[in-house]
């Protein structure tokens, strides 16, 4: 995979070509090609690519015939300690098979754009640059995550910590790449600051922890539903508190909430307003039609 010649690794999903690998080994590539071992190459094109989830789906332009198909096991149901095969590129040393165990469960990890990937499969099976975007294979050969990053002090090879995104994330996000080309997932449509964040900046809550409505998009989620932010003159907007059972004390934590919920599901938030707790329903809704905030808001409140 080329831009600059860079390099990474993928596992063919289906008998249309189309092959899973992490977004940032094909992000901003400007040509594509795919090695089975040998000489020969075949030209590719990106079908659609997930930042928040580090995930991407390229298709071979030509595909030939005979490809081997990865099948998908349950990432649900893998145990510390159970053995695994991570298969890659490390380094350009193609078709390379490194051996492991699984030593941690339900790791977080960051994609790179800064968003959490939860429940990251953490393995001490040699994960090398190179590996990125390859599986990680049970005993049976099924691919239960796709490799994506390693812990790395030196900052070049593996030292026995590598991550790799759990398979039934990407059995969500696959599908929607390949019909999308993206991943259409529900937005609240507003400014959130954190009451921590805000703490600390030196404002005077009422609440110990939660999501404040700074501001809201027009036509989003949030003002649809009826949520209200900060007035012109300064008056306190709605508090988010939890959802669902689920304390909302960070983005973070909406993020987890939204990334298991479909466009047009509703969510009961539990919002402090004017003194006292209500429970507001919200109709999640996708990008709104005007992504313009009625005022200016830091951007990494937004979500």
């Amino acid at each position: 995979m080329q831009e600059g010649k860079g390099n990474g690794s993928g596992s063919v999903i289906d008998n249309n070509g189309n092959i899973v690998t992490n977004f940032h080994v094909v992000d901003r590539a400007q040509k594509l090609t795919v090695s089975f071992g040998g000489d020969k190459t075949y030209s590719a094109t990106v079908v659609g690519g997930d930042p928040d989830t580090d995930l991407a789906v390229i298709r071979l332009d030509s595909p030939p015939p005979g490809l081997t198909v990865v099948s998908f096991g349950d990432s649900d149901k893998l145990t510390v300690g159970q053995k695994v095969l991570a298969i890659g590129n490390p380094f350009g040393l193609d078709r390379t098979l490194t051996t492991g165990v699984i030593s941690g469960l339900q790791r977080p990890i960051r994609a790179r754009n800064g968003r959490p990937i939860d429940a990251a499969i953490q393995t001490d099976a040699s994960i090398n640059p190179g590996n990125s975007g390859g599986p990680l294979l049970d005993k049976f050969g099924r691919m239960i995550g796709i490799n994506s990053q390693i812990l790395s002090p030196s900052g070049g090879g593996s030292v026995g910590v590598g991550f790799a995104i759990p398979a039934n994330v990407a059995k969500r996000v696959i599908p929607q790449l390949i019909q999308f080309g993206e991943v259409r997932r529900p937005r609240i449509g507003a400014s959130l600051p954190s009451i921590e964040d805000l703490k600390q900046r030196g404002y005077r809550v009422p609440v110990e922890a939660g999501l404040l409505v700074y501001q809201m998009q027009p036509g989003g989620s949030a003002e649809r539903a009826g949520l209200k932010g900060v007035s012109a003159d300064g008056g306190l907007g709605d508090i988010i508190v939890s959802a669902e059972g689920q304390k909302l004390n960070d983005l973070d934590d909406l993020y987890r909430l939204l990334d298991k919920k479909n466009i047009g599901e509703t969510v009961n938030f539990d919002v402090y307003r004017a003194g006292k707790m209500v429970t507001v329903p919200v109709k999640l809704l996708g990008s709104p039609p005007s992504s313009s905030p009625k005022q200016q808001a830091p951007k990494r409140f937004e979500e």
